[in-house]
């Protein structure tokens, strides 16, 4: 019996290598997005520990610390509105990402059901050349049989 041989198997193993490929960069941008947001997180939680000092600076009267933190939380409010961008921008990377590793998938699973169904063709046909192999050695033993009888 002939072996099974995949005509497009070079174009499955590309989509499978593609595949990989996607998957590792999404898993990169994807930590990158999540040190950016850890960042912005921080930078925000900063921004409310100054306002609760101004807040409490802003109680005591001291003008000199009041005027420092209020130019301190305008540079931290450009920061963070700047980090805010910056996240977003690789939020969206993460979605092209993804959907590009979708498209990928579905290309692969594509090819891999033609593989499946393609198997499926030839195991069908090796059964039928085993069974017309068993009938006519059937035949062959049982006119073998009938002649000398």
């Amino acid at each position: 019996m002939k072996k099974f041989i995949f005509p497009l198997q070079f174009l499955l193993e590309y989509k499978e290598k593609k595949e990989k490929k996607l998957k590792k960069e999404l898993a990169e941008v994807i930590k990158k997005w999540r040190r950016e947001e850890a960042f912005l997180n921080k930078l925000k939680k900063e921004e409310e520990e100054c306002q609760f000092l101004l807040r409490q600076r802003n109680k005591e009267g001291k003008i000199s610390y009041i005027i420092l933190y209020q130019s301190y939380l305008e540079r931290l409010a450009q920061k963070i509105k700047k980090q805010e961008m910056k996240v977003r921008d690789i939020f969206l990377k993460v979605e092209d990402k993804r959907e590009k590793l979708i498209r990928a998938s579905t290309e692969k699973k594509t090819v891999e059901n033609l593989k499946q169904k393609r198997w499926m063709e030839f195991i069908a046909s090796a059964k039928k050349m085993e069974q017309n192999f068993l009938d006519e050695s059937a035949t062959i033993k049982f006119n073998a049989w009938k002649n000398n009888s």
